[in-house]
């Protein structure tokens, strides 16, 4: 049997959710563009490669550098309102972290100065946890089983508190009211690192059921250059170093090698 067509929404109606679809735009493009500058990648418009990209940017940096608090703030920015979206800016009230808002009741210090403490104190396990993502079989066992947890303690569904206000005027047709059972709205995380945790686990959780590929839900290496060690987002055609400038300095130390080989091999033939 065919379906019925749906009946038009009234004039007003469109004109309203369209006026809204258009402000939400806005808003996206507006944080989008101002955390891809905060996050050292003002050309990348993917806001889930700036993610990313902060990410690294921060752990690679030295944790006592003011620019990695900016760094962090970028991506936790970006992963908030990608669990909010209805949200003005959900990184104005930082004691919407439950770990920072414990701290402030009970010290009173800074709320500024807490976040900034909490950012350098979590670095270390961050990094261990993005190495682990991009070298998952290199990792010892106790470093995967460490990060693994490290990532569920802060990004669980239960570390992350919503309102949910059941709506009061229940339409399917959108005609006299809204389409949606009920609100759901963002109250508050377990930790700064919450927003940022929950977007990799929804990563990894998306590769499991096979909607993106590996390299689209772990876009992450670890430099090839010993002396480098940096992590990085893999470009295209990109899975080794950090930059050019790496590239070509491991390619010319492994020439040197190789040319101090051929010399060894050379002279043991004259002796």
């Amino acid at each position: 049997m065919k379906r019925k067509p749906l009946p038009a929404l009234p004039i007003e109606l469109e004109e309203q959710l369209e006026k809204i679809k258009v402000s939400l735009e806005r808003q996206e493009y507006a944080r989008t563009k101002r955390s891809a500058v905060l996050a050292g990648v003002p050309n990348e418009q993917d806001r889930t490669r700036i993610i990313w990209s902060a990410l690294v940017n921060f752990v690679n940096l030295d944790p006592d550098d003011e620019i990695a608090t900016f760094r962090f703030q970028a991506f936790t920015s970006l992963c908030c309102f990608r669990l909010d979206e209805l949200a003005e800016d959900p990184m104005l009230d930082l004691r919407c972290f439950q770990d920072i808002d414990t701290e402030y009741s009970s010290t009173g210090r800074a709320v500024k100065d807490i976040f900034r403490s909490r950012v350098r104190a979590l670095r270390k396990e961050i990094r261990m946890m993005l190495v682990w993502l991009a070298r998952p079989n290199e990792c010892p066992p106790v470093v995967r089983s460490y990060s693994l947890e490290f990532l569920l303690e802060h990004g669980s569904d239960s570390a992350i508190e919503f309102s949910i206000d059941p709506t009061d005027k229940f339409d399917d047709e959108g005609e006299h009211g809204v389409p949606l059972l009920y609100w759901k709205r963002v109250l508050g995380y377990r930790t700064v690192f919450t927003p940022a945790a929950k977007f990799i686990l929804d990563k990894l959780e998306q590769y499991h059921d096979r909607a993106l590929t590996v390299d689209e839900a772990m876009p992450l290496i670890v430099c090839k250059r010993s002396e480098c060690g940096k992590l990085a987002v893999a470009r295209r055609g990109t899975r080794d170093f950090c930059s050019d400038s790496c590239r070509s300095l491991y390619r010319q130390k492994a020439k040197r090698q190789e040319w101090a080989a051929y010399m060894r091999k050379y002279r043991s033939g004259l002796y």
